[in-house]
């Protein structure tokens, strides 16, 4: 592949885009999600990511209207997987397929919570994280990505799930 340095007209600094855009420039980054308003008190939302041969890079947002905690479990043992997402690759032009599949409402057991974050939300507003920092997942493996409802009263809730895997 020929590479092309840009630079800034003005400064003449060199230009560059962090790694997880030029997955997404070359086809390879992918995006699920899961919405659902009215969950109750202590339900979830919750997405499984199964990996394949290849290393996915993962960056996940949660958001609910009301107080929540996120958590990510590596190696849950999976009783039933669920219903199937639709994997959207995020080059529109590009006709590349995720490896990795994910599905919403699986029956999941056991593992190891590998990451736990509270979603702090009042009753005026809601409020949703998002990781700054790429857990890459193992792969051949089963992960759980949930969200709880700890408000007392039912919300609407939200799960993103993004990722790139090398070809």
């Amino acid at each position: 592949m020929a590479t092309t340095e840009y630079s800034d007209p003005i400064t003449g600094a060199q230009l560059t885009i962090d790694v997880a855009h030029y997955e997404a420039h070359e086809g390879d980054y992918f995006s699920v999600f899961k919405y659902a308003e009215g969950v109750a008190d202590d339900g979830t939302q919750e997405i499984l990511l199964v990996t394949t041969d290849k290393k996915c890079h993962i960056f996940v947002e949660a958001g609910s209207t009301g107080l929540a905690v996120l958590t990510i479990t590596e190696g849950v043992t999976v009783t039933a997987a669920g219903t199937g997402l639709t994997e959207n690759n995020m080059n529109r032009f590009s006709s590349n397929t995720a490896t990795a599949v994910a599905t919403h409402t699986p029956t999941l057991a056991d593992g190891t919570v590998i990451h736990t974050h509270l979603i702090p939300a009042g009753k005026q507003a809601g409020s949703s994280v998002r990781s700054g920092a790429e857990w890459i997942f193992k792969a051949n493996a089963n992960y759980g990505i949930k969200i709880q409802n700890l408000a007392g009263n039912a919300q609407a809730m939200g799960l993103v799930v993004e990722w790139y895997e090398h070809r």
